[in-house]
């Protein structure tokens, strides 16, 4: 399984079949910078999923688009400092 690096630019997870829409996030939170994982059916309204505060792993069931932000209200806010949110998709057909 391959992982990447979410920002707050919209990307389309490919899911298998088998999990539909499952997947893993990973959350690295440096100091006070915090990151919120938003999501959209349509690609356009985007709404908060998850809030992460803490380093944490969690299995999550996301919707068609997804994106990171540095705020829970604005998607398109950067996020701040080294942290990072990471996903890992299944990437079997």
């Amino acid at each position: 399984m391959a992982y990447r690096e979410l920002i707050n630019s919209s990307i389309q997870p490919i899911f298998s079949s088998r999990t539909m829409g499952i997947g893993c996030v990973q959350s690295i939170i440096n100091s006070t910078n915090y990151v919120y994982l938003h999501g959209s059916i349509d690609n356009t309204n985007f709404a908060l999923i998850e809030s992460f505060t803490t380093d944490q792993i969690k299995i999550i069931t996301l919707p068609p688009y997804v994106k990171a932000s540095g705020s829970a209200t604005d998607h398109t806010a950067a996020i701040g400092g080294t942290t990072k949110l990471l996903l890992n998709e299944d990437r079997i057909a």
